[in-house]
């Protein structure tokens, strides 16, 4: 992970929960009571990369290269996140969830908010990943 120190606070940023809590657990045993946990966040690839500093449109990169890496990045990334236990699901992993009545009205939000995304980066002229199929390898049927 990476850490950040801004003034007084001491923030974390990690690519995984396993990372973060490897991290927050080496603070918390190196500083001792010098610091005090306060929240942890999560959010998606496409919200990071939304966030980041702007891409240069003036790539070397090909944009066909560029689409292809694009896909092969999300479709490991997606691959993994079914099996991932995530905090917006009580910790479970999506595939956990898609079996819960309890928790698959929030899965389907997560699905149609990647949906979402998708389709603002498609108007965009961005190169985007389409999550459909995630529908399917959950075992879930998309909702109208």
């Amino acid at each position: 992970g990476t850490f950040v120190i801004s003034g007084r606070r001491l923030t974390l940023e990690s690519t995984s929960n396993e990372r973060a809590a490897r991290g927050r657990a080496w603070v918390e045993r190196v500083a001792g009571s010098a610091v005090a946990y306060r929240a942890t966040a999560y959010e998606t690839v496409d919200r990071a990369l939304e966030r980041a500093a702007p891409v240069s449109r003036e790539s070397q990169v090909p944009a066909d290269v560029e689409a292809l890496l694009l896909r092969e990045f999300y479709d490991r990334h997606y691959r993994d996140w079914l099996d991932h236990p995530l905090p917006a699901l009580k910790n479970r992993t999506p595939r956990a969830a898609a079996r819960l009545k309890s928790l698959r009205p929030v899965l389907i939000d997560l699905l149609k908010q990647m949906e979402n995304g998708y389709e603002r980066q498609k108007q965009e002229g961005r190169p985007g990943y389409d999550p459909a199929w995630l529908w399917q390898a959950l075992g879930l049927v998309r909702p109208e």
